[in-house]
């Protein structure tokens, strides 16, 4: 597993430094439309599907034209809220005319005016993967805690 194999840290600094090349040299608009195309290929979405998705932050494609497809959509598109550090994160709705503020880590999030959900499709942020699907974040375990938590219930 590529994880172990290389401290979390380094590996971290290492994987920034290739998505931030990449990102630099790729068409961002054919990167989101094609990442819109795939995920409405996989035919995942049912009438009351709650997807999770995520404000771009860095060097991250932006996934801003597919929740805006979602909305026109009708489905209930969320983002998440950093609340606190070693806590899950907060889905709130977001709607295409929503309020955003900045969270605890600065990211833009809809404000407490809008209401919490649970998301029955999460679209995480990852600097890699590895060949069994292990996801590297940030490093701020977040997305881990939230998912153990979702995953219970």
């Amino acid at each position: 597993m590529m994880f172990l194999d290389t401290p979390k840290k380094i590996l971290r600094q290492q994987m920034r430094h290739k998505r931030q090349q990449f990102f630099n040299t790729i068409d961002k608009n054919f990167a989101t439309q094609q990442i819109q195309n795939y995920f409405f290929s996989l035919n995942i979405l049912k009438p009351n599907s709650v997807i999770a998705g995520y404000w771009a932050y860095g060097a991250e494609v932006p996934l801003l034209p597919l929740l805006l497809a979602l909305s026109q959509q009708k489905y209930t598109v969320a983002l998440p809220v950093v609340i606190e550090v070693g806590h899950p994160l907060d889905f709130r709705i977001w709607e295409p005319d929503c309020f955003l503020v900045s969270d605890i880590k600065g990211i833009n999030s809809p404000s407490s005016q809008q209401l919490s959900v649970a998301p029955t499709i999460l679209l995480t942020p990852l600097l890699a993967f590895d060949e069994q699907g292990g996801r590297l974040g940030q490093g701020g375990g977040f997305y881990d805690i939230t998912i153990r938590l979702l995953r219970q219930t």
